[in-house]
């Protein structure tokens, strides 16, 4: 009997063993991968308390940041983009952007290394994480936003028609006016509201109607413009637009007229043919320089959404003008005057992605930024926007403008040519 309990005994500490060993520190055989890829460290990963603990230069490199630690304050921080994370060796706490969060096992030395618990450091970069039978798995937010959007740019390519709305607030301030054209020692604020209607059918037809409602001005005479529309149509071989006026204002006449623009160069239908790809879509977003990332789930009207983020400054869309001008039509001389453009640009544009969890269609966006302009020396521009859009009647019937009396800009301009020459002529 003795033998028997002898062994019972036994078999049980075996059993219980390994939790009793985790709750003491010591390595277990956890394997780590980060977006697919197995993490190799020289210090094995522990599991204390049910968490995962790793080296923290060693995790946090993988997750994309920067690492600093204060021997001072015995402080491990790790910053990307905006976010600023920092644990205390020995608390548990991490605070996220100042924000101070509980967790259950504290940041530590083992073996004379700094660990980190892997779950509250990869979670505060948004990071989606999960834990079974020995293997952590991480997909980093930048990883998982591209997924996301892969599979949104299949589920939008597959319709065959859809209609979009959006509706933009632009708040627009210059300073360093003539005193005698402005009030306000030489500054003019004003508020626009701008909306847009559009319409897509496959395989590259798009439309876009866009009205901007004028503000009041001060010091105006009582004719006085009301609004603009600019309307853009393209249907695969020419961009086609024009502009329509609401009320009046001195020297402006009221405008009707399509353009037709030779816009599309062969290379760069075969650049749009090509990006209907989605994983060659998704790629051409990160070599300009856009990093998407996904920074949570939200429920909407009972339904689930995937949200992602991204930014774009002036360096981003200088990449995207440099990117698609071997595909269109600039000559040197606009590429040029892009670029002084560009010199004298600051810009920032923070859009936010909603992705149906279900469909995976990007239902709609939010967005938000400015930019700043120099215009002439001394004088500046700055806009703020913020805005939102949405795409409906999925696969419904779409009506596009028939246009049959646009004027050619580029016969226009050969008409100009020739009756500027022997305008020049004459005058030297």
């Amino acid at each position: 009997m003795r033998k028997v309990l002898l062994a019972s005994a036994l078999a049980l500490a075996l059993l219980f063993a390994p939790a009793a060993m985790a709750q003491e520190g010591l390595s277990q055989t956890i394997s780590v991968y980060v977006d697919d890829q197995l993490l190799q460290t020289e210090t094995a990963p522990v599991l204390q308390e049910g968490r995962v603990l790793l080296p923290y230069r060693a995790i946090g490199e993988k997750l994309g940041a920067t690492l600093e630690y204060i021997a001072e304050d015995k402080t491990v921080v790790a910053t990307k983009g905006d976010t600023i994370v920092s644990l205390v060796l020995g608390e548990k706490s991490i605070c996220i952007n100042g924000d101070a969060q509980e967790i259950d096992v504290p940041a530590q030395i083992i073996d004379d290394r700094t660990m980190v618990p892997v779950r509250a450091l990869a979670q505060a970069f948004h990071a989606h994480i999960e834990w079974e039978n020995g293997v952590v798995r991480i997909e980093t937010a930048t990883h998982r936003a591209m997924d996301l959007l892969v599979k949104s740019t299949a589920a939008s390519a597959a319709l065959d028609s859809y209609t979009f709305e959006g509706q933009i607030v632009i708040n627009t301030a210059m300073t360093g006016l003539p005193e005698e054209a402005m009030s306000e020692e030489g500054t003019m604020n004003m508020d626009m509201n701008m909306t847009m209607v559009g319409y897509y059918e496959k395989p590259d037809r798009i439309y876009v109607k866009n009205k901007i409602i004028m503000p009041e001005l001060e010091g105006l005479t009582e004719e006085t413009l009301e609004s603009i529309s600019t309307e853009t149509y393209s249907d695969g071989n020419y961009l086609y637009m024009r502009m329509t006026f609401e009320g009046t204002m001195p020297g402006m006449d009221e405008a009707d007229q399509w353009m037709r623009y030779a816009t599309f160069s062969d290379a760069y239908k075969e650049l749009a043919k090509s990006a209907q790809d989605p994983l060659v879509a998704v790629e051409q977003m990160m070599d300009i320089g856009i990093e998407p990332i996904y920074v949570g789930d939200s429920i909407i009207s009972g339904q689930k959404y995937y949200v992602i983020q991204f930014e774009i400054t002036e360096e981003e869309y200088s990449n995207i003008m440099e990117f698609s001008h071997p595909f269109t039509n600039h000559t040197p001389q606009s590429m040029e005057e892009i670029e002084k453009l560009f010199e004298n640009l600051e810009l920032r544009m923070a859009y936010t992605y909603y992705i149906n969890s279900e469909t995976y269609l990007a239902e709609s966006f939010t967005f938000e930024g400015m930019q700043k302009l120099t215009v002439d020396p001394g004088i500046t521009m700055i806009q703020a926007f913020t805005g939102t859009a949405s795409i409906k009647n999925l696969n419904e019937p779409v009506t596009f403008p028939i246009i049959t009396d646009a004027i050619d800009m580029a016969e226009l301009m050969d008409l100009q040519a020739e009756y500027l020459l022997p305008l020049e002529e004459e005058s030297m």
